[in-house]
């Protein structure tokens, strides 16, 4: 392995993920220097935001806190790891297909082992912020408890485990692209249904594993007996962080030896699977007559109100949500907030259950809605002169653009309320409050979402992209929580004053119609508003 070429590769990567977040760059952070300077400025404020924190604690509290201290330390590499995964994966399904294929690398003078330790650095240095965060609250922990022994040893290991999670990064994305090339190579439309779930499953099950609000839950479970788990690959690095802090030096120098050693396998693992997947292989393009099927699909639209031409604009961005990476990745959301559910709230009470059950269904739905309505337009890149060249008004545009997000919506919607409640056995009366809520948090994330995604469109094409600008983004979230709020406002007022109301003759379906009242509302307006912000995008854009 040439250093050299590890380093000019990493800079080329690094680069290449600032200038593809979009945006201006700015000068200072348009390099690996700039990247770590933020990095150590975040360790800098975290260390010193919690070490004063940790003078307010009564005196009372610090023995119980040290003990909790040292679990943060021995946990460290292995948060580190979890992020760096969890990250890596993000960025992994939001490439573009032109830039997410590794090809041109095949006509570089470079090696595969070059290639997976740079690619994996580039991950640990683009997101080097979180790390610096975690090691900057527990330097916080180990100078007021004086567990700097460990916590120099618990700072080396999740450096080093940082690293690692970059090759398990690689690793997923050899498995992604071994998928997509299996089941590109039977062709038809089963072959690309089939690989857009597993995509799905794989992203899912990887936020499963490595969620650090799981690891937590784990932590919190095992962490008192932590080395009993010596036979875990994954807890030998806390277990050598705790025997450091015991004095058990050898113990630890062993221990630290096997995390060394499991992060050489999984670096041998990564560059093994990326050389033999090191591309996916084209979809297999299969051309034959027109069936009666496709017929069928626009007179059943057109049977609903649409035309024939607002019907093939529907089909066609129904086919791009399979068909397309860096479309398959919004079918995860709701997995992705939903499954770490599952797997901690076992120990809630019937209130706690109902409020986490809500709070995520709402979350599932809701960004769902609001991410697949903000790409409308984002999503056509520069082929957006295609719907210029249509026989369709904006309105008509709009229409096309809003059924899918607003159909797929609503279905995710009816679907987690009759499931959570077989599943949970939840109450008549809560199963209707979250039908109702899920069903208004729908139309209200599709509203919000199609007005941002059109004032705000990203049409330029590159490694990231998000179809939506940052500051779209960020608005539409801004929005859709204090609209959903205001929408979920009266019902809220009835559970924290239920026994008042009551005595008043204002039950709970009073205060779900007034909810449903307010969300209806909010959504007509923002639907409205989108349909002028779509006339206006089409009469000042120029192609």
């Amino acid at each position: 392995m040439r250093v050299d070429k590890v380093k000019t590769l990493l800079k080329v990567l690094v680069l290449s993920q600032i200038r593809g977040s979009g945006g201006k760059v700015v000068r200072w952070r348009s390099g690996i220097r700039g990247v770590l300077e933020i990095g150590l400025l975040v360790f800098a404020s975290s260390l010193l935001l919690v070490y004063s924190l940790l003078w307010l604690i009564p005196d009372d509290d610090i023995a119980y806190l040290r003990v909790f201290g040292l679990q943060i330390l021995s946990s460290i590499p292995l948060i580190t790891f979890a992020l760096v995964v969890m990250y890596g994966v993000f960025f992994m399904i939001g490439d573009n297909a032109q830039y997410g294929s590794s090809e041109m690398i095949n006509h570089m003078p470079i090696s595969a082992s070059e290639y997976v330790m740079a690619s994996s650095l580039s991950t640990v240095v683009s997101y080097n912020y979180l790390i610096g965060g975690a090691l900057g609250i527990s330097l916080a922990l180990a100078v007021r408890f004086g567990l700097l022994v460990a916590w120099l040893l618990s700072s080396l290991i999740a450096i080093c485990y940082s690293i690692v999670g970059g090759f398990v990064s690689e690793i997923l994305r050899s498995a992604v692209n071994r998928v997509s090339s299996s089941f590109s190579k039977r062709g038809g439309r089963t072959a690309i249904l089939s690989r857009a779930v597993l995509i799905v499953l794989v992203l899912a099950l990887s936020q499963i594993l490595f969620n650090p609000n799981i690891l937590f839950r784990i932590l919190e479970v095992f962490a008192p007996q932590i080395q009993s788990l010596w036979f875990v690959p994954f807890a030998w690095p806390s277990i050598a962080v705790i025997y450091a802090s015991q004095g058990a030096y050898a113990m630890a120098l062993a221990y630290l030896l096997l995390t060394l050693t499991q992060g050489a396998a999984l670096m041998a693992a990564g560059l093994y699977l990326r050389r033999k997947y090191w591309v996916p292989l084209p979809v297999t393009i299969k051309l034959a007559s027109s069936s009666q099927k496709g017929h069928r699909r626009y007179h059943s639209l057109e049977r609903i109100g649409f035309s024939q031409a607002e019907s093939a604009l529907v089909l066609k961005d129904l086919r791009s949500l399979v068909r397309r990476k860096e479309m398959v990745r919004y079918w995860a959301i709701p997995f992705v907030i939903l499954l770490p559910l599952f797997f901690t709230m076992g120990s809630m009470s019937r209130s706690e259950m109902y409020a986490y059950l809500g709070m995520f269904s709402f979350m599932s739905v809701g960004f769902f809605g609001v991410f697949l309505s903000g790409t409308s337009i984002g999503q056509e890149g520069r082929a957006v002169w295609n719907l210029f060249a249509r026989p369709l008004r904006p309105r008509s545009i709009f229409r096309a653009k809003v059924a899918i997000p607003l159909s797929l919506s609503l279905v995710l919607a009816v679907l987690f309320s009759v499931l959570f409640s077989v599943i949970f056995g939840i109450s008549q009366r809560a199963a209707s409050t979250l039908f109702v809520m899920n069903f208004i948090i729908a139309v209200l994330a599709v509203g919000v979402g199609s007005l941002f995604g059109a004032k705000y469109p990203e049409l330029d094409e590159k490694p990231r992209g998000g179809y939506i600008s940052g500051t779209g983004m960020f608005a539409s979230m801004v929005v859709l929580g204090l609209s959903g709020l205001a929408a979920a406002f009266p019902i809220i007022l009835y559970v924290t004053m239920s026994s008042g109301l009551e005595s008043l003759g204002i039950g709970l379906y009073h205060m779900v119609s007034v909810s449903a009242l307010v969300g209806g509302s909010l959504s007509l307006l923002f639907l409205s508003e989108a349909a002028i912000e779509f006339e206006n995008f089409f009469s000042k854009t120029q192609v």
